[in-house]
């Protein structure tokens, strides 16, 4: 899932052909995901997994506002 929800960020943001700077965000998001629940079945993602990813995003260092943002890309992509 994860794989087909990067493909649909890197032909959705898009402008004048190129990849947005979001699909590299998207991407980065995506990457944490990948490496803790990689081959978790999607339903299994539950808050739990996600309050997860959250502190791993605080003891990583990153500010209030990227967290906030990537935690969103994360749940458009299970939506």
């Amino acid at each position: 899932m994860l794989n087909a929800y990067r493909k649909f960020a890197e032909h959705d943001y898009r402008i004048d052909g190129r990849v947005t700077s979001e699909y590299g965000a998207i991407k980065a998001s995506l990457k944490l995901v990948r490496k803790r629940y990689g081959r978790t079945i999607a339903n299994e993602f539950g808050p739990l997994a996600l309050k997860a990813i959250l502190l791993h995003m605080i003891e990583k260092g990153w500010s209030l506002s990227t967290i906030n943002q990537s935690i969103g890309r994360i749940r458009r992509c299970f939506k």
